[in-house]
């Protein structure tokens, strides 16, 4: 990542494949906060909760957020408790039209779905995160199983959208990541967006097996994202990582 540039900004480019095979340029730039921006910041920062398994790429989707840095791929201790993060403001796209505005992102510890519910009940976030590995999807016992930890978390969200008016008054998005996709193994394109739509499709059965409420129902307007990504430098470097953010953002932007 580079050094600011004049503009006031650190700035980071690359050219990823778009939808439908066509080109686009993703550019993620980090402002320098101003007086100004802490007041929208208080007034239209979006609150994100980040959820999951343990060991699945929570605290380096917080790095990202906070730095544009992926961290190196190493074994980390396990966050304990929860990690509150700083107030970042994103500015994406080549003029920087598209901003995030990102307040005090938490990250929660790797625990069962039943402990998470609660913190989304107390927090009340405007997006919710929810980080999967996908190297535990299948063959694993349901104690280790990301799949499974998800198929049990949804029921439960559902739960609390229907009978908690102030938390699902406040949602506008959801993004499930599907994380380490740098070991999903795929001999070319073809076979890597083959393994894209199997993983997707099991995540999208339990969403539309799990969830009806306000928020979120089968064939609804509202989507929640799934999407693969590398939290870590990889092999893919911080192509997926880009395109995430920036789904997010254009998905927060869109239920304004």
């Amino acid at each position: 990542m580079g050094n600011d540039n004049t503009a006031g900004y650190r700035e980071d480019e690359s050219m990823v494949s778009g939808a439908e095979g066509k080109i686009a340029e993703v550019i993620i730039k980090q402002a320098v906060p101003k007086v100004t921006d802490y007041v929208r910041m208080l007034w239209s920062g979006k609150k994100f909760l980040i959820l999951g398994p343990a060991r699945a790429g929570k605290t380096s989707f917080l790095t990202y957020l906070e730095h544009l840095i992926l961290p190196l791929e190493k074994q980390t201790g396990s966050t304990v408790g929860v990690h509150t993060g700083h107030d970042r403001t994103l500015k994406l796209g080549p003029n920087g039209t598209l901003e995030l505005r990102v307040r005090k992102p938490r990250d929660v510890a790797g625990q069962m779905p039943i402990h998470h519910i609660e913190y989304i009940k107390d927090y009340k976030p405007h997006c919710i995160i929810v980080v999967l590995d996908a190297t535990t999807f299948w063959g694993f016992p349901a104690s280790a199983s990301s799949l499974e930890w998800f198929r049990q978390f949804c029921p439960l969200l559902n739960t609390l959208l229907i009978s908690n008016p102030k938390v699902v008054a406040r949602l506008k998005a959801m993004t499930v990541i599907i994380n380490k996709w740098d070991r999903v193994e795929a001999k070319d394109d073809k076979e890597d967006e083959d393994n894209r739509k199997l993983f997707e499709s099991y995540i999208r059965d339990i969403l539309d097996e799990s969830l009806q409420n306000r928020f979120y129902e089968p064939g609804g307007k509202r989507a929640i994202d799934v999407l693969p990504c590398a939290l870590a430098k990889t092999r893919l470097g911080d192509r997926l990582a880009k395109e995430l953010v920036q789904s997010i953002a254009q998905t927060l932007d869109s239920a304004e």
